[in-house]
């Protein structure tokens, strides 16, 4: 079993929510691409469609977390346009914390293997910006760069 399910959905006008790669026509606002990132660590939804936001910026954010991971202990991060707070924080050598604060009574949280989850939300960011990159050619070369340095 696969301990990581993560995905990523761009919302339509219509609130549908659709795969990158299977999006059709461009996006109402390039600067605010609405959509979410569906997070499922051992069957735990940590995140899911109805904390949709800005998913481009979103997954920049994650990307800056994974650079900075590499520095620090703990890293952390808000949605573009919500008080939602993700966290990523090492327990021990190869180990990480990982927790998503939607509000005070909704705190959702698992422990990972750090190089592998690491390495699943590279792979998952990837495949969103290559999708994302059919739809917005160019848009995303500073995020293509962090991703390059990520799989170093």
């Amino acid at each position: 079993m696969n301990r990581f399910a993560i995905a990523s959905f761009l919302k339509s006008s219509e609130g549908a929510f659709v795969p990158p790669d299977q999006w059709e026509g461009g996006v109402e606002d390039p600067d605010y691409v609405e959509g979410a990132i569906a997070l499922t660590i051992d069957g735990i939804p940590l995140l899911d469609t109805e904390l949709w936001d800005y998913v481009d910026q979103l997954w920049s954010y994650i990307l800056t977390m994974l650079t900075d991971l590499r520095t620090e202990r703990r890293v952390r991060t808000y949605f573009p346009d919500q008080p939602i707070e993700l966290v990523l924080q090492r327990t021990s050598p190869g180990h990480l914390y990982v927790s998503v604060r939607v509000d005070d009574s909704d705190v959702r949280s698992a422990h990972v293997d750090e190089a592998e989850f690491t390495g699943a939300l590279v792979e998952a960011a990837e495949a969103f910006f290559t999708g994302m990159e059919r739809i917005l050619p160019g848009a995303y070369s500073t995020e293509a760069r962090q991703l390059a340095a990520l799989r170093t």
